[in-house]
């Protein structure tokens, strides 16, 4: 199994495991030991963080500001201890090699992305230029804040990114039997276009081309029931990842207004009020594109999957067009009425859909949060 998740993550397999985003589960106990060493000296800095934050006791003034610190911590840390006991699951490795079968049956292969160094790189030295930040400031309270944060981000990245990736797996498949399907529309509508489709000598061509199409949808079929495992096998990781990212991003357009009214009140312009504004206004960015990247692969999945039934209903009309219909193309359109009837929806626990309609709500709820809070703080 492990040659497995090498396979397919060959470039983040490590990284993976350092930030406990998926420790893969092992049969031997042996195995599962050593996967969760991986990830103990960053989990024993992060308890650290937040066991030197409880005794910390000179902290802001500011009531609001206080409270939005303790709940991003606590947000951290309950997304931590979940990403960490759910990371364990023998669904994951179940659900790749299920994968890992209709790619072989489809004749798949899978082509590493140097570019995913990049991705990786980006969302491991963001942290740490943020954290980095907070040096100018000389307060043990802001530092370990950041310090929790940055560790919790991290995770929460690599954990987004790990879920867009098998994702895209399964999207891939779906583009192979699309392309497969494309490609016999293209050549029966030339066909048709230089002559009759009912000529005796296409009859037994006709039957294997039909029965390739019969053989794409039932693995169409195999691919939906992997595609609905997915969700459930990552429903718990979604809703995680989506949760911390509305209060990171909550707190941090907060934290960002509050300081540049702060500094544009008493006319501030030293380092440490710039960088403060750089730093959040990253984080805002950050994670605004990472709703983005939570929901695409899933919308896209969602999107390639449709498509399957469009091409088959083309391909009967097609045939019907040219007055070449027999029993065995009438299994196609029941074919594709099977196909557009399955419902293949998305869900972050059944909480909300994963599509783009999520992106507006989180983009109202934040815009209300935020004015609550501003007006906690000047009340």
């Amino acid at each position: 199994m492990g040659d497995l998740f090498f396979k397919y993550f060959k470039f983040t397999l490590y990284v993976y495991k350092i930030f406990g985003v998926e420790n893969f589960y092992a049969v031997s106990r042996l195995k599962n030991f050593t996967n969760v060493l991986w990830n103990l000296p960053l989990l024993l800095l992060f308890f650290f963080s937040v066991w030197k934050l409880r005794n910390i006791k000179e902290l802001k003034d500011d009531c609001v500001m206080t409270d939005t610190d303790q709940l991003v911590v606590f947000t951290a840390t309950l997304h931590t201890v979940g990403r960490i006991l759910y990371s364990r699951r023998k669904n994951v490795p179940d659900l790749l090699k299920e994968i890992d079968d209709i790619n072989k049956d489809l004749n798949i292969d899978i082509r590493h992305k140097k570019r995913r160094w990049v991705i990786l790189c980006s969302e491991i030295i963001i942290p740490i230029g943020y954290l980095l930040m907070s040096v100018p400031y000389g307060d043990d309270h802001i530092f370990y804040v950041n310090l929790v944060f940055s560790i919790s981000s991290c995770g929460s990245f690599m954990e987004v990114y790990f879920v867009h990736q098998v994702i895209k797996l399964i999207c891939g498949q779906y583009q192979d039997i699309n392309v497969k399907l494309r490609n016999h529309y293209n050549r029966i509508s030339s066909e048709s276009e230089y002559g009759p489709m009912v000529n005796t000598s296409k009859v037994v061509s006709k039957k294997k081309e039909i029965d390739r199409i019969v053989n794409i949808a039932s693995n169409h079929y195999r691919i939906t029931k992997v595609a609905k495992c997915s969700n459930s096998t990552f429903n718990v990781h979604v809703l995680l990842a989506c949760v911390s990212s509305f209060i990171a991003l909550t707190t941090g357009i907060h934290y960002s207004l509050s300081v540049m009214f702060t500094g544009l009140r008493n006319n501030e312009d030293n380092d440490v009020f710039i960088s403060s504004l750089m730093g959040n206004g990253l984080w805002i960015i950050c994670y605004s594109f990472l709703f983005i990247f939570i929901i695409k692969p899933w919308r896209d999945l969602h999107n390639e999957a449709k498509k399957t039934a469009t091409y088959i209903h083309d391909i009967w009309n097609k045939y019907a067009n040219a007055n070449a219909v027999d029993a065995n193309i009438n299994h196609l359109q029941l074919i594709s009425l099977q196909l557009l009837n399955t419902k293949l929806e998305f869900t972050a626990y059944g909480f909300f859909s994963l599509d783009w309609t999520l992106l507006h709500a989180i983009i109202s709820a934040v815009t209300t949060y935020v004015v609550i809070l501003i007006q906690f703080e000047t009340t």
